[in-house]
């Protein structure tokens, strides 16, 4: 197999850059109750964080999760796709109908999400698609902000995080 691996000359996906290399990273350890979200801890560490491949999901466009980190203007420079942080989806088997997902409304707990350490980064924003009502499960509607989050003062910007 060669560079071109199992493509065809010139039908390869084009990736676009992603982000500066870095040799640090932050891990951000985030709470949360139901929908509301809080930045409780920032970590820095010496790793590299893979790029996200494809492109990133849209506010108001795309359902699901994501963390978007941000620069001083508010562009995103980094996004993470997030797997169920609030733990709303678990797999259920079931010996006549198999397997299945049950979803539910978000309990309590926390998740880490590793980021790059980058020198423009000035914010987190943390999106999940809206519950379909109070007590009801994740619908596939378009991602909210859940919550904005510092990265220079380490924490959460006063009245923005829900």
């Amino acid at each position: 197999m060669d560079e071109e691996g199992w493509y065809e000359q010139g039908q390869r996906p084009e990736q676009k850059p992603s982000i500066p290399t870095t040799r640090h990273a932050l891990r951000l350890t985030f709470q949360f109750d139901g929908d509301k979200v809080e930045l409780i801890e920032t970590e820095r560490l010496e790793k590299l964080v893979p790029p996200m491949i494809g492109d990133p999901p849209e506010e108001g466009r795309h359902a699901g999760e994501w963390l978007q980190v941000r620069d001083g203007d508010d562009r995103p420079i980094f996004t993470r796709l997030l797997n169920d942080p609030l733990r709303t989806r678990v797999e259920v088997h079931d010996p006549e109908e198999g397997p299945r997902i049950v979803v539910g409304p978000p309990g309590q707990g926390t998740f880490d999400v590793l980021v790059p350490d980058l020198p423009d980064a000035a914010h987190v924003v943390v999106f999940a698609s809206p519950t379909l009502g109070k007590g009801k499960a994740r619908g596939l509607r378009p991602a909210e902000p859940l919550g904005r989050f510092d990265l220079r003062g380490k924490g959460n910007d006063p009245g923005t995080a829900s």
